[in-house]
């Protein structure tokens, strides 16, 4: 169970690292609005995927102290998704919402990093 929920934390990690970077590079303007977008949206539904399998590996797992974080993270992306219809961001109002969007997957990526130590650990 442990590996898998190492596997699992790993991928969310990578997807919300990889949503970071997206936003990171279009705001000191490395790439375009277009490839930023893209590359963000083709990550939105596979890590919403990841994070709800990684919660449901530590609750069948009985490992409810780290279960409790990762089912938040679980609810917010399904929050996001839910909130702005699919999760996705819109080429033609990217730059209004950069900045807030930005600083949620900083935190997002924060708190996988942890659960991502506090997993290896384990």
């Amino acid at each position: 169970m442990w590996l898998l929920a190492l596997l699992a934390q790993a991928a969310a990690l990578g997807c919300s690292l990889y949503q970071l970077v997206q936003l990171t590079d279009l705001e000191f303007d490395h790439i375009n609005p277009h490839d930023a977008s893209r590359n963000y949206n083709a990550m939105v539904y596979p890590a919403c995927f990841i994070e709800i399998l990684f919660c449901c590996v530590l609750f069948m797992g009985g490992n409810w102290l780290l279960g409790l974080p990762a089912l938040a993270l679980a609810l917010f992306d399904i929050r996001e998704i839910w909130s702005q219809g699919n999760g996705k961001i819109d080429v033609t109002e990217i730059f209004r919402m950069l900045r807030q969007k930005r600083v949620a997957m900083t935190k997002k990526s924060v708190v996988g990093m942890i659960m991502f130590a506090w997993t290896l650990y384990r």
